[in-house]
């Protein structure tokens, strides 16, 4: 399966009910690339609106997920999600700091999406940043090709 594939196949469609399904989700993820293992991050910490998933639940996948994925930004993202699932906000500084790890790790989309999901970005200095960084990797890329 592709990342494309498998992002595609995951996009509000994680087994939120089923720890086992969940699981092999996230294991999946992981072994496709840090991409899709951030794409199942990002489903953990916010799930479709109307599902009424505990936090409980959401933070034993995210107990999971941390301990079947190893990678430099995981330190960075977990205490963000755990803050997206417990609904509390994270600072803006904060943020900004998480998001300038992210830029870092080329390509990592759903991961700098966690980041911007996890605070008010009231001065829309987030979304200033997520796209100098989007437009930054995407000009990478071209220069690769």
């Amino acid at each position: 399966m592709t990342e494309k594939e498998f992002l595609d196949s995951i996009d509000c469609k994680f087994p939120y009910q089923n720890i086992l399904a969940g699981k092999k989700f996230i294991v999946l993820g992981v072994e496709i690339s840090p991409n899709a293992a951030f794409a199942v991050l990002h489903e953990i910490c916010r799930p479709p609106l109307g599902l009424g998933i505990e936090q409980d639940r959401l933070i034993n996948f995210l107990d999971i997920w941390s301990t079947c994925f190893d990678h430099p930004l995981v330190s960075t993202l977990l205490p963000l999600a755990n803050a997206i699932i417990r609904r509390e906000t994270i600072p803006h500084k904060a943020a900004l700091k998480a998001m300038r790890a992210v830029a870092n790790h080329q390509n990592q989309y759903c991961a700098l999406a966690v980041v911007y999901f996890s605070c008010d970005d009231v001065d829309n200095e987030l979304e200033t940043l997520y796209n100098q960084i989007s437009n930054c990797w995407k000009q990478f890329d071209v220069q690769n090709i």
